[in-house]
């Protein structure tokens, strides 16, 4: 099981995605055999994330639903990350911005308690940008605001570049 998962990440990374979906399945399917239900989670979530990219955005988010409850179950927040950040642009892809927003949420509070600085720079990024979608202009001020104070001038001035004119968009 684990080593058909670790060749379908391999596959993943290189953008072999029909490779990738083979082992995957045959990954989950050993480890469902074993009832590993962490393994198959790993797997669905891994699943979940290859369909959205390729825009099948439905099966990427009925892989990724089915591994949230597991990893949130045992906690596992580094997962977790991942699992709410797939669904969140997959409800954004499929026009489902109550959804995305919600999940965009779930995504920041969990980057926010392992300290991943990029992951939530991107959520709350997405969130401002989901309420400036909603005609919210305040609330996408706000989270506007708040990406620009996690920046630093010095390094990160194309994505400066960026929100600056959303901002003043929303002004």
């Amino acid at each position: 099981a684990e080593s058909s998962y670790y060749r379908a990440l391999i596959y993943s990374k290189r953008n072999d995605y029909f490779n990738a979906i083979d082992n995957y399945n045959k990954s989950r399917k050993y480890f469902t055999q074993i009832k590993d239900t962490l393994g198959v989670a790993k797997v669905s979530n891994s699943i979940g994330l290859i369909e959205i990219k390729r825009g099948k955005y439905s099966l990427g988010l009925k892989n990724s639903l089915a591994a949230i409850t597991i990893f949130e179950e045992r906690n596992l927040r580094d997962e977790l990350s991942t699992a709410y950040n797939n669904l969140a642009e997959a409800y954004f892809k499929t026009g489902q911005l109550d959804k995305s927003l919600d999940f965009n949420y779930k995504a920041l509070e969990v980057r926010t308690q392992i300290n991943d600085v990029e992951g939530i720079i991107q959520s709350t990024k997405n969130i401002a940008e989901l309420f400036s979608m909603r005609k919210e202009h305040r609330k996408a001020i706000e989270y506007f605001e708040k990406v620009l104070k996690l920046l630093n001038p010095e390094t990160v001035k194309d994505l400066r570049g960026e929100i600056l004119p959303k901002l003043g968009n929303e002004y």
